[in-house]
């Protein structure tokens, strides 16, 4: 059982000790090729949350619904009609219909078009991003933007755009899902504001939305497991307001789950900081589950001995032995067979 396990720790380990403590990077953008199922969810009742350090966000009680395919495609999977038009797209995120290109330019990871079967959108200057690539913990990141749609292929009128995005890396915890629980979680919020102009002859709409996204992603992870969003939209003609403000909320859970009896709390990619480890002491929340062993590796997948367990309330406290500087992963064997995986990263 611990063969394979310890060859995935040791790429864990390698994929982290390189930047320890580094800040969210450019290596958290999505790996091409890759293809995942996301979860619509039933988003009543469903609220963030506080941001900080050490907390537990707890959604095991989330209502999931519809199944949506999330593909990955790299430069060569897209259509030649998008490279045409997109020549600077380095990676291209289908959703259904709906294919979002981006590409990485300087820190950050931008959006720089959108094609659906009616409507592509062109950003022409000033293009934002959807995530950064590099920010530290409490760090905001403020992007605008400026972009043109053209509905129906181009045959349509034409929407300009006008936004700014505001992203902040605020939170680092536990994140409990209904069918797994992952520890060493970051949370991205990014609130963003759009207006998008229409002139029709003598009538002018313009079209206001705002809109804030929370985002969980475990440490060393190019994915997201859970997002909740809530927009209102407003819509005004020739200055006077058509009705009353409309507000949305979704929430996708992306589930993901080992098929090799491993919780992978650490996958390949993401570098967070801080990590809430000081060498001595690692705390699980709410863990009631029955403790088989615990094992803490180095970066070569040697085992180090002298870890301890004991517990607290409703959660677990893991004592670690006496680590220098440098990324392990700790190791939970839970009564049932399965092994939960813990990246940390000590500082002396």
């Amino acid at each position: 059982m611990y063969r394979p396990l310890l060859l995935g720790l040791i790429t864990i380990l390698l994929s982290v000790s390189a930047t320890a403590q580094q800040p969210l990077d450019a290596r958290s953008l999505p790996s091409p090729s890759k293809q995942f199922s996301r979860t619509i969810s039933d988003p009543t009742g469903i609220v963030p949350g506080p941001g900080g350090v050490g907390l537990t966000w707890d959604f095991r009680n989330l209502r999931l619904g519809a199944q949506q395919i999330q593909s990955y495609l790299s430069l060569q999977e897209l259509p030649p009609a998008v490279r045409d038009s997109f020549p600077s797209a380095q990676v291209g995120i289908r959703i259904d219909t709906t294919l979002s290109l981006y590409a990485t330019v300087g820190k950050y990871f931008r959006l720089i078009g959108v094609v659906t079967p009616n409507t592509q959108l062109t950003v022409t200057t000033d293009p934002y991003d959807t995530r950064p690539t590099e920010i530290v913990y409490s760090g905001r990141l403020i992007d605008a933007h400026k972009a043109v749609i053209r509905v129906g292929g181009g045959s349509g009128p034409t929407i300009n755009r006008f936004g700014q995005t505001a992203v902040e890396y605020d939170g680092f915890g536990t994140l409990i899902l209904p069918k797994a629980t992952y520890s060493n979680v970051a949370r991205i919020t990014t609130t963003g504001t759009t207006m998008d102009t229409l002139v029709v002859g003598a009538v002018t709409t313009v079209v206001r939305r705002a809109t804030r996204r929370t985002t969980y992603q475990v440490f060393n992870s190019d994915t997201s497991l859970l997002e909740i969003e809530e927009s209102t939209t407003s819509t005004s003609r020739n200055g006077q307001q058509v009705g009353q403000p409309v507000t949305q909320r979704s929430v996708i859970y992306y589930g993901w789950e080992s098929t090799t009896g491993v919780d992978e709390d650490g996958s390949k990619y993401l570098v967070v900081s801080p990590n809430p480890s000081n060498g001595s002491v690692v705390n699980i929340n709410g863990f009631d589950g029955e403790v088989a062993s615990i094992g803490v590796f180095d970066i070569t997948g040697s085992r180090i001995d002298g870890a301890s367990w004991s517990r607290y309330g409703s959660g677990l406290r893991i004592s670690l032995p006496n680590l220098g500087t440098g990324s392990y992963v700790v190791t939970l064997e839970r009564g049932d067979g399965s092994v939960r995986v813990m990246p940390i990263t000590v500082l002396r």
